[in-house]
C-alpha cells in the first residue's frame, strides 16, 4: 500500500513541479524560441516533409556508389564545410499537425509520470528492504536520477549538438522535479518491520 501512496504522491509532486517550471519559474523561457518569421519556413517544410519524424539539416552526404571512396570523401568534406558554415539543426516535424486536446496530453503525462514514480517507488522499496535508511534511499534515488539525466539528456545532447539552454532546462527540470519527489517518497517508504522471536 505504501508503494501506491508513494507513487501517487511522487506523481503529484512531479506534475506540479512541471507546471511551476514551465509557467511560473521560467526555467524554459530561454530554451525554446519561436521561429519568426515562420510562414516561409513552414511552407517549405510542408512541401518537403510528408511523414512525421526528426529531420537533420544539412542532410548527410549521399553518393551514387558508396564504394567510391573518392566520391564519398569529397561529399563528406563538402557536408562538413556546410556544417561548419551553418545553419544546422534538427527539425521535429508533424506535417499534418497535432491532433488531440490539452486534456488528453496532460492525462497521458500524468499516466507516464505515475509509471515512472511507481518504478522509483519499487526501487526505493528494494533499497529499504536491503537496510537503507531514509538517507540511503534518497541517495539511491539520486543516483537513479543522475543516471537518467546523464544518459537521457547529456549524452544525446553531445551527439546531436543540442543548444546549451535547452540541455540546462531539460536536465534541471528532470533533476529538481524527480529529486523533490524522491525525497518525499523515500520518507513514505519504510523499512520492513523485523519481528523478534523469544
Amino acid at each position: 500500500m505504501r508503494l501506491i501512496i508513494a507513487a501517487i504522491v511522487g506523481t503529484a509532486i512531479v506534475f506540479v513541479w512541471g507546471g511551476l517550471a514551465w509557467m511560473a519559474l521560467g526555467i524554459w523561457d530561454d530554451s525554446v524560441e519561436n521561429l519568426r518569421p515562420a510562414d516561409a519556413v513552414m511552407e517549405a517544410i510542408a512541401e518537403s516533409v510528408t511523414e512525421p519524424g526528426a529531420y537533420v539539416f544539412p542532410p548527410e552526404p549521399e553518393v551514387a556508389d558508396p564504394a567510391d571512396e573518392a566520391a564519398m570523401t569529397a561529399a563528406t568534406d563538402a557536408w562538413m564545410a556546410r556544417m561548419d558554415e551553418g545553419p544546422t539543426g534538427v527539425l521535429l516535424v508533424h506535417p499534418k499537425g497535432i491532433k488531440g486536446s490539452m486534456g488528453m496530453m496532460f492525462g497521458m503525462g500524468l499516466a507516464l509520470e505515475f509509471a515512472g514514480a511507481m518504478l522509483m517507488a519499487i526501487l526505493l522499496s528494494i533499497a529499504a528492504r536491503a537496510g537503507c535508511g531514509v538517507g540511503g534511499r534518497v541517495a539511491v534515488g539520486a543516483a537513479i536520477i543522475g543516471f537518467a539525466v546523464l544518459s537521457g539528456v547529456i549524452v544525446p545532447s553531445n551527439f546531436m549538438h543540442l543548444p546549451a539552454g535547452w540541455v540546462r532546462a531539460m536536465a534541471g527540470d528532470l533533476a529538481i522535479g524527480w529529486g523533490l519527489a524522491t525525497v518525499v517518497m523515500a520518507m513514505i517508504i519504510k523499512k520492513p518491520r523485523t519481528t523478534r522471536h523469544t
